[in-house]
Order: structure tokens, then sequence, then C-alpha cells
């Protein structure tokens, strides 16, 4: 046996250079040094697969969004800060380009990164998977109610057939019962909300006493507050 510093502690290490493999060249590492390394390669694998999956979810005209730079940043930082209490979710609501939609992917960002499960939908891409999965819509709805997070972006643009609209409607309200968070963004108020869907005003309800709502002003609205 014989021994060298550890090349990153510089401690102490024994070891059998006939069995070393000539490793011994570019310097030895104790136990600890190795488990330490192996666990921040872990963590490198898992940090780069969490950003190439976070690439996927999240479109690119939105990846590179900056709080600060954002219409209202007040309002984007009381939604990244909401830790959703006993599963009460976030409704963000208000005016076209007030940054409702980079604020929602803000959220979600921050969410995904810290582990968390997410799917998020567009209009077109909810109408879509409904449309595909007509007869096998039994486990893509359990999905749907298992997943840590869902959003709905423009959840008011949704054009759905009543039958469509009762599994939309059937995924909120599971999820509400199950204490699991819903997000939205639309530009409707509550009146326009119960117009728009035929369960609309139930929708209302659920949305009122299930989420916590933040309002995008218009900049006229907003010049009136101040």
């Amino acid at each position: 046996m014989v021994s060298a510093p550890c090349v990153s502690c510089g401690a102490s290490v024994d070891f059998d250079p006939e069995y070393s493999l000539g490793n011994q060249d570019h310097g030895v590492m104790c136990q600890d040094c190795i488990v330490e390394s192996e666990r921040k390669l872990r963590a490198s694998r898992r940090a780069n697969a969490a950003l190439l999956k976070w690439r996927k979810i999240c479109p690119p005209r939105y990846i590179d969004t900056e709080l600060g730079l954002l219409p209202y940043p007040d309002k984007g930082e009381a939604a990244i800060t909401w830790d959703f209490p006993d599963g009460a979710g976030l409704n963000l609501w208000g005016y076209p380009d007030t940054g409702k939609t980079r604020t929602m992917f803000l959220v979600l960002r921050e969410l995904h990164f810290a582990g968390h499960s997410i799917r998020v939908f567009s209009p077109g891409a909810f109408c879509a998977e409904l449309e595909s999965r007509e007869f096998k819509r039994g486990p893509w709805i359990k999905d749907l109610n298992a997943v840590d997070y869902l959003a709905f972006d423009d959840m008011d643009k949704l054009n759905l057939t009543k039958e469509q609209e009762l599994v939309f409607f059937g995924v909120v309200d599971s999820r509400m019962s199950q204490k699991k968070p819903c997000l939205f963004t639309h530009n409707s108020s509550a009146e326009e909300l119960q117009y728009r869907f035929k369960n609309g005003r139930a929708m209302v309800r659920r949305i009122r006493q299930f989420t916590r709502s933040i309002h995008f002003p218009s900049r006229v609205e907003q010049k009136a507050l101040l």
C-alpha cells in the first residue's frame, strides 16, 4: 500500500498501486470526496434534465421573461410568491398585453425547478388533446388530476362542445376538490366567463372560492388608481 494526498481535500489516501490502473498519475481521491463528486454529478444531470424539460414546456417566446420588464412587476411578484395555501390556485385576469401569460410561466418555472410536476395548455392544445383522445380519455384525465399543478392559458378562448366542456369542468372541479392547484389566465370578467361557458356560474364560483385572483388593469385604470 502507498499513500498520497486527496486531490480534492488533501487528506491522506491509502491505495494499492497494483489495482489503481495508473489513475494515481492523475491524483487520488478520498472516499468522502468521491461520494460528494458523485452527488454533484447526479445533481448536475438532474438540473440539465429539468432545463431540457422546461424548454419543452415553456413556449420559446416566454423563456427569457424577466419580471422587472413586465408591465406590472408588482402583480408578477404577488403571483410568484403565492404559496398555494390549502391547494388554492391562481387566477390571473385582465386586459391583453399586460403580462398575464408571462407571469404565469414565471410562476410555473419556479414550481418546475422546485421539482413539481406541471401541465400547461393553450386553448388550441387542450381542444386538440380532447379531440385526439375522444375514445381514450380515461388515463389522460387521470394524469391531469394527478399532476401537481395544472394551468390553462387564455381559458376564455376555449372553443369547446357541450360534451368537451363537461370534461374541462370535471377536471377543474375534481382537482379543486382534491386541493390540487389550478392556474388560469384570461381577459374576461366574472360575468363574461358566465356567458362564455355553459357551466359558467359554477366555474366562476369555484374560481372565486379556490383561487387567488390577481387583476391586471389597463394602463388607464392603473393611472386612475395612482
